[in-house]
């Protein structure tokens, strides 16, 4: 029923279970006043499944970030709460590519890492964060370090607000170390 060119829907009910993407595109944006679009972390889809219900949307994703390594990124909100889970698995990603996703007390530089992260977020503020990354040749710069550890290898574990430095080989200068430790 057209009304001066107009479609009345009031008729339509549409139901949608879900959506099937493929050869994709998606941004992950950080939740931070920075609207800097160069900050978010661009991903490539390569298969994506999206389930509708009445009280969530759940979602499968996986990929590889637009400079190289693999992801997936699985997760659910629930709607009424107004929460969301993600959980974070990557291979082989560019370690500064996490550096806007996290605000963390040092920053990645060079290198690569794979991850085991989980995020939860209720009413858009950060709730839970844990997991863990794997560095491989990284570059990291702690805050208040004159210089940054070179070709960083061993494992982050991250809980909350705290990352635990497990069996961590790098070069801090001219100085080569191992260490474990707590930020």
């Amino acid at each position: 029923e057209l009304d001066e060119g107009i479609p009345k829907w009031r008729d339509i009910y549409i139901n949608l279970k879900s959506i099937h993407l493929k050869n994709t595109r998606l941004t992950l944006k950080a939740n931070s006043s920075n609207d800097n679009p160069s900050s978010n972390l661009k991903l490539k889809v390569s298969s994506s499944q999206v389930f509708f219900s009445p009280q969530s949307i759940n979602f499968k994703t996986k990929g590889k970030s637009i400079e190289g390594g693999s992801f997936n990124l699985d997760g659910f909100y629930k709607r009424p709460q107004n929460q969301l889970s993600l959980l974070f698995n990557s291979k082989e990603t560019l370690a500064k590519e996490i550096n806007p996703l996290l605000d963390l007390p040092l920053e990645f530089q060079e290198g690569k890492f794979d991850s085991n992260l989980q995020f939860n977020l209720s009413h858009n503020q950060l709730q839970n964060f844990t997991g863990e990354a794997t560095l491989n040749q990284v570059d990291l710069q702690i805050s208040n370090l004159s210089r940054p550890f070179q070709k960083t290898q061993g494992k982050v574990i991250f809980k909350d607000s705290l990352l635990q430095l497990d069996n961590i080989q790098t070069n801090f200068g001219s100085i080569s170390t191992n260490f474990n430790g707590v930020i």
